[in-house]
């Protein structure tokens, strides 16, 4: 189940980190850590459909690292169109979620009704991929039954001396780093959780602690990568020291470790916890993992060059905005409840002002974003897509069974109507697309 308290609106930013996140996870983000990874420092999420796969995972894993080395002592992501499917243009609101305006299209080609986003569909009736691109290995198959069983597994802790550290185990530590000048700032943590073999620290230190027992204090040396643009202070000098190719000394110590115990993968693993996908065998469950994967491909393969490939001819000035000022709240108060500061970060990492790189990056990916949920909304009605009473209650059920929602009225607690009704549109038209796209050799 989400963490509770994130606020609603957020989710009108769904598709951002498909424009940001190669960018602003790619790049400036090496650090002690090595390369520290947005994704272990965010609350834990869940997905609503396909949406909420983009929603959840975008607010966090879009941003700029948040630790500078180590920040805290704990260590703590509609218009109807011919059916011959001929390009028109057509016109979609945002704020209207549901679908329930009163858009309509004439029969021409290209008719235009009254709204704020407007958009030219691409036609969508002749849609390739190479099967290449879109080819399921049993090797992908099976990191996925391995992820499903490590999701369903127990934690076991080990905090009696003598058991040892294996690969996969999150060990609980304490560290002290230093350089030749002395221990440096932002090296040195207590209570730090680290998954081993996660690559979250810097390349050797996770190897090191394979093998260590807890209770133990053992020294580990690291180099510091060549391409690495951290600098750093030592005790009682302000001199900034880079770290590129420098070498640093931690003294760690193995306070405790959880380990997973993992399920047995039979059909009772299955029937229990994937029932409610009609599955209750490992053979359907294979199966399901096969078609989503394929799914995932497709939309990777051809989704966003459709997307590219329409035009949006009017946009909304003040949603762009409102999109803006809410990424930009978020950020900041994230980046103060870090202990850091949101501006000082694009400053260090892009050597840019906020109000540069909120024109260079955030503003165009925003621009971006709407642009997509205008497609979205226009290709639903373009091939009739429509959210019915029946689609809604059958949705929202299986949002309330998966992610531990007690009620409707829970649910809508955390997501607003127009966030749950845009996820069921985008999983709904996504099915579509996958459906008509043709798969060629």
């Amino acid at each position: 189940m989400p963490d509770g308290g994130r606020d609603g609106k957020l989710v009108r930013i769904a598709h951002f980190h498909i424009k940001m996140g190669g960018h602003l996870t790619d790049s400036g983000n090496e650090n002690f850590c090595g390369r520290m990874k947005m994704g272990n420092n965010m609350k834990k999420s869940t997905k609503l459909a396909y949406a909420l796969v983009l929603i959840l995972a975008a607010v966090l894993c879009i941003g700029l690292p948040v630790l500078t080395f180590f920040d805290s002592a704990d260590g703590e992501e509609t218009t109807t169109v011919s059916a011959s499917g001929t390009t028109e243009t057509v016109t979609t609101s945002s704020d209207d979620a549901s679908g329930e305006d009163e858009t309509t299209l004439s029969d021409s080609d290209a008719s235009t009704v009254s709204t704020v986003n407007e958009v030219e569909l691409a036609d969508y009736t002749n849609i390739t991929v190479d099967a290449a691109d879109v080819e399921v290995t049993d090797d992908e198959i099976q990191e996925n039954i391995d992820a499903a069983l490590l999701a369903y597994a127990e934690t076991v802790t080990f905090d009696e001396d003598g058991t040892a550290v294996e690969n996969g185990d999150t060990v609980n530590i304490d560290f002290t780093g230093s350089i030749d000048e002395g221990e440096f700032d932002g090296g040195s943590a207590t209570d730090y959780d680290l998954e081993i073999g996660s690559g979250t620290l810097i390349d050797g230190f996770e190897d090191a602690l394979i093998g260590a027992e807890v209770g133990e204090t053992l020294t580990i040396k690291v180099t510091f990568p060549d391409s690495t643009t951290q600098t750093t202070t030592v005790d009682g000098s302000d001199e900034e020291i880079e770290l590129a190719g420098r070498e640093a000394t931690f003294v760690v110590t193995v306070n405790y470790f959880t380990r997973p115990d993992l399920p047995d993968y039979d059909d009772d693993f299955v029937t229990t916890y994937y029932s409610d996908k009609g599955l209750s065998t490992t053979e359907e469950f294979e199966d399901y993992l096969y078609e989503q994967l394929r799914q995932d491909k497709i939309i990777d393969a051809a989704w966003e060059d459709y997307v590219d490939a329409c035009t949006l001819i009017s946009l909304d000035e003040t949603e762009v905005e409102d999109l803006l000022d809410q990424l930009l709240s978020y950020y900041v108060l994230y980046y103060e409840e870090e202990g850091s500061s949101f501006e000082e970060m694009v400053e260090y990492y892009y050597d840019m002002s906020l109000t540069e790189y909120t024109e260079a990056y955030l503003q165009p990916a925003i621009e971006e974003t709407v642009k997509e949920e205008t497609v979205i909304y226009a290709l639903a009605e373009a091939v009739g897509i429509e959210i019915t009473d029946e689609l809604y209650d059958e949705m929202t059920a299986d949002y309330m069974a998966t992610y531990g929602y007690d009620t409707l009225e829970d649910l809508l607690d955390y997501y607003s109507e127009d966030d749950i009704e845009f996820s069921i549109y985008y999983q709904q038209v996504t099915l579509w697309f996958v459906d008509h796209v043709q798969v060629v050799e």
